[in-house]
Formats: C-alpha cells, structure tokens, sequence
C-alpha cells in the first residue's frame, strides 16, 4: 500500500493528491498523482487491471477519462484485460485516454523479434477497435521497453532516457510541446571536484550530435542493431554512475535541508530545495 510519506517521496509538494490500485506481490501497482491546483479528478474508480478516473483540466476546462493500465503477463489472463478495457469504455462523445502497461503489442513491428503470437494480437487489436482507441505514435523512438540483456527484445509521444528503469519515461505534451527546461545555474562547489577543469575542457571538445537533453545515444542504437561489449559495458557503467550521482544529490540537499526526521533512503531532492530556501528566507536579515 502506498501511503501520504511515500506519495510526498514521489512527487514532491505538488502532487500531493493520489488514487492507487494495490500491488500483488512486487507487481501490478498502479499510481496516479496529480495536482489539485492544476486539475480535478473525479469518479475515482479501480478494477483488477485498470485504475481510471474523470478529469478537467482547470486552465482550459478540456474534460477526459484517464485509464491507467497494468495488464497481465499471463496469457490465461489476458482475455479477461481485454474484456475489462472494453467495459471501461466511456459513453459517446467521451475524450478517453489509456495508458500505462499494457504488456502487449498491437503489431508485430512493435516488438524487434520474431516470436510474436499474432492471434493475441488480433484479439488486442479487435479489443482497441471496440474501444475506439487510437495509438498515439512516438516521436523520437521505435521502443520504450528493453529486457536489458545483451540480446535485447525491445517494446514501444516522445520517449525519455531509460537511465533507471527497464521501462523509459513517456512524455505526454500538446501541439506546444513540453515546456522549456530550467535555466542552467552554475554551483560553485564544482570547481573544487577534483579534475573539474579537465572534464570542462574534454566537454568543449565534444561535437553534440543531437539538442535533445534526454536522448540516450546507447538505447537508440539499440534499436536497431545489437550493442558491442564495450557499449554493453558502457550503457551498465553509465547507469551505474547516474545511480550513484543520484545517490550525492540526495545526500547534499538533505544536509542542507537539515531534515532528521526522514527515513534513510527518501531521495526526493525538489523537497529538500525547498526547505533550504524556507531556511534561507526565514534567517535572512533584510
């Protein structure tokens, strides 16, 4: 079960609302988190594989049905997701969007390898058809999921690094396209990390490729051919240093938080940021 500290983990002081449908074991959680200043959420209403909700956009007043999915990995159960998505389905004239992990593919190009079973396929693709769901194509990738071995199966809105996950982030933006990153500040602390002024040279060096942040050069090419051993050996590595920074930066902004009352472990670093600027303000002389 999830719980009001574990939510304040996860999405910091803004999302600070949630609905959840419980786990079984280590798997089929589904949680959904939003803001209520942002959005109302409303007819909450979970299911074996499904968590769904209604919710109106405040800014523009745009309605729409949420489904969150976590569909089985059995192929016995996989009738019975399909018979409730297609109970889920909202009256006419009803916005509708479904999401999550689905645990199927809806054509045998979405996955990178052969072994596909085209009669669970036809049977997905008959359950989105009474659905009237439409897939909503990626901009950027061919796959969100990797099995992470040296072989990799690959499954398929614009994909983010898989830097943690076997899953990568989706990012889900209107015609505007996401919003602009933050601005770039400088930490003085930097440049007493020892070899500080060899990494910024080397980094001027580099001739970047792309202008997409998130882009993980190793997972696109991935897709479409298998990774040598020194990349295989990189990708680890590279995902084993972003563990590690992630571990710094938790460190850091709680110390500078001065927070003792948090378990070990709690990493959400935006909440410590602004408990470090609360302190600063409130021991401020103007």
């Amino acid at each position: 079960m999830v719980d009001q500290f574990l939510v304040a983990f996860l999405g910091g002081h803004r999302l600070c609302s949630f609905a959840q449908r419980s786990a079984t074991g280590t798997r089929g959680c589904i949680l959904m988190l939003w803001d209520d200043n942002a959005v109302g959420v409303s007819n909450i209403v979970t299911s074996e594989f499904c968590l769904s909700a209604d919710i109106k956009i405040h800014a523009n007043g745009i309605s729409f049905k949420l489904t969150s999915v976590y569909g089985p990995t059995s192929s016995s159960r996989k009738n019975d997701f399909f018979a409730e998505l297609i109970a889920l389905k909202p009256p006419p004239s009803t916005k509708w969007l479904a999401l999550g992990d689905f645990n199927q593919i809806c054509r045998a190009r979405d996955k990178n390898k052969r072994n596909v079973n085209s009669s669970r396929i036809n049977r997905f693709r008959t359950a989105l058809n009474s659905c009237e769901l439409r897939e909503i194509h990626m901009q950027n990738r061919r796959f969100t999921w990797s099995n992470e071995r040296q072989n990799p199966t690959l499954c398929k809105l614009h994909a983010l690094s898989s830097l943690l996950s076997d899953h990568c982030p989706l990012l889900l933006a209107d015609d505007c396209g996401p919003r602009r990153p933050r601005i770039f500040r400088f930490e003085n602390f930097w440049t007493s990390i020892p070899g500080f002024q060899e990494v910024v040279k080397r980094a001027l060096q580099i001739d970047v490729g792309h202008c997409d942040p998130y882009q993980a050069l190793l997972d696109v090419a991935q897709e479409s051919r298998l990774l040598s051993a020194a990349e295989q050996d990189l990708r680890a590595r590279l995902k084993g240093r972003v563990i590690s920074l992630l571990v710094l930066e938790r460190s850091r902004k709680k110390q500078c938080a001065r927070i003792s009352s948090l378990k070990e472990g709690d990493a959400n670093t935006k909440f410590f940021h602004l408990r470090v600027n609360a302190r600063r303000r409130k021991n401020h002389i103007l």
